[in-house]
């Protein structure tokens, strides 16, 4: 990029359920499943924001920091590029592939299957949500 600064996009990761989830206020333990590669992916609102952000990202004019906030300090976790394999789908799509099953959504999620049913619920109310993969796997194939 000739000595240009990339663009950098933060996926904070939250420390607690949101209001309105069935443990709401606790801890969701985000920060540990990432660091130890068990969450895979994040789901987020707002589809058509983040598949330009995540398209920066894989054409390399952009990198991802993944992040958690505790006691008001953001924390970096892992900064993503385009070498990292980082893409999307539809949260949509992911739930009517055939090639997965919810379990596993779930857990590359980094919940249980009842925790991530009632965090999709409340998500999926707004706008299309979009899967946000830190990893080469998808669930289309």
């Amino acid at each position: 990029m000739n000595g240009e600064r990339l663009k950098e996009y933060f996926i904070t990761l939250p420390v607690y359920f949101p209001k309105g989830h069935v443990h709401g206020g606790k801890q969701t333990d985000f920060e540990e499943s990432f660091t130890s590669y068990d969450k895979i992916h994040t789901i987020k609102e707002r589809y058509s924001v983040w598949a330009k952000r995540i398209d920066n990202v894989i054409s390399g004019n952009a990198v991802l920091k993944v992040c958690v906030v505790n006691s008001s300090r953001k924390i970096i976790l892992r900064t993503l590029t385009n070498k990292n394999c980082v893409g999307y789908e539809k949260l949509e799509d992911v739930l009517e592939s055939p090639y997965n099953n919810l379990d596993l959504v779930a857990k590359h999620e980094g919940l249980y299957l009842e925790d991530y049913l009632n965090w999709v619920e409340i998500i999926s109310k707004k706008e299309p949500a979009i899967v946000i993969h830190f990893t080469g796997f998808r669930y289309r194939k």
